[in-house]
């Protein structure tokens, strides 16, 4: 759910670490632990996790939803950058798509929705890039200015 999504999960499990550790972790667990748990690593992950919270995530609330669009800018080379993409999750002031383009925080791009024709809906600027340099990355984008027509008021 995507209000939750966020909520980091750790495993407590008397089964072995060997077995499940890596497939937990390729879930999005943040921590897996095997009975009798270590409790001082157990903090110690805590710790890590709750220091490491970035700050700018979940401004606002978002919502699942798949939208096709036309992100048009520079890419961090300075080529011009033309690519077809579909959001994870839409805020009314943001969104998170897939991001194969090479792109950096900071970047501009020109956000269009693509259905029954492209419209244009405003400027948006990466603010997180999540799984860099890996054919999942995904970008997190808000918009410059309220954005028109877009999906959420």
């Amino acid at each position: 759910m995507s209000f939750t999504q966020l909520i980091p999960v750790f495993i407590v499990s008397g089964e072995s670490a060997s077995r499940y550790k890596d497939f937990c972790a390729t879930l999005g667990a943040k921590g897996y632990f095997q009975k009798p748990i270590d409790f001082e690593a157990l903090e110690n992950r805590l710790t890590t996790v709750i220091e490491g919270r970035q700050c700018e995530r979940r401004s606002e609330a978002r919502i699942k939803l798949r939208l096709v669009l036309k992100l048009k800018g520079t890419d961090d080379k300075g080529q011009d950058l033309n690519l077809f993409t579909s959001t994870d999750n839409v805020g009314a002031h943001s969104f998170i798509a897939g991001c194969t383009g090479c792109v950096k925080v900071g970047s501009v791009v020109e956000v269009a929705v693509m259905n029954a024709g492209e419209q244009l809906v405003g400027k948006a600027h990466v603010v997180r890039i999540e799984w860099p340099n890996t054919p999942g990355q995904r970008c997190a984008f808000r918009f410059l200015t309220k954005p028109v027509d877009w999906v959420l008021r």
